[in-house]
């Protein structure tokens, strides 16, 4: 996956810097987002800082609204 900037862990507060990461699966959570772009997927992935967490889906390139997809555009699993 590509995101399109630095983001901070949900639980741990580590940081997973802009660029291509990869994901192990989603779950279902809090909406974040910012004018109409919004995401309630969070990925679980180990964070660039701080170990494995989990970050909104809302900084992923290229989704839509409530979309979390791996790069072939298939659903990433759920937790």
């Amino acid at each position: 996956m590509n995101t399109f900037a630095t983001t901070t862990g949900r639980d741990h507060g580590g940081k997973l810097y802009a660029g291509r990461n990869y994901v192990f699966c989603r779950e279902w959570g809090s909406q974040v987002g910012s004018g109409g772009a919004y995401n309630h997927w969070w990925l679980y992935t180990d964070m660039d800082t701080g170990g494995r967490d989990f970050v909104s889906a809302y900084y992923l390139s290229g989704q839509g609204n409530d979309v979390a997809h791996d790069e072939n555009g298939q659903d990433i699993h759920t937790c």
